[in-house]
């Protein structure tokens, strides 16, 4: 298995003693492109590689959630008001740990 930043000509090993077909390649620079090739070993010699066609972007890949949704009044007094609204479509991939109210008086 091995890696290149394409900004880079140079191909670097990552893992020579892979013996399944899956690969986890560490470490990445966050917001870089890289292509990735693999190629088979057996007694009599190496394969071609395959290499990947399209680079991969190195970055997480959880995002912010997106914006809770059908926010409405239940109840209203001359001291409070009562609200609800839908969670985000979107968390992001990460549970959401707060909705966040900001009060603007007019």
């Amino acid at each position: 298995v091995e890696k290149r930043d394409v900004r880079r000509k140079g191909w670097q090993t990552v893992d020579t003693t892979v013996k399944e077909t899956k690969c986890s390649v560490a470490p990445l620079n966050e917001g870089s492109l890289y292509v990735f090739r693999v190629a088979a070993e057996n007694a009599v010699g190496q394969s071609d590689f395959c290499e990947l066609e399209d680079s991969v972007l190195a970055k997480d890949t959880f995002t912010t959630p997106g914006p809770p949704y059908a926010l409405s009044v239940v109840e209203v007094t001359k001291t409070h008001v009562d609200l609800k609204w839908e969670a985000p479509k979107n968390d992001g991939g990460r549970p959401i740990t707060r909705c966040i109210m900001i009060k603007l008086q007019i």
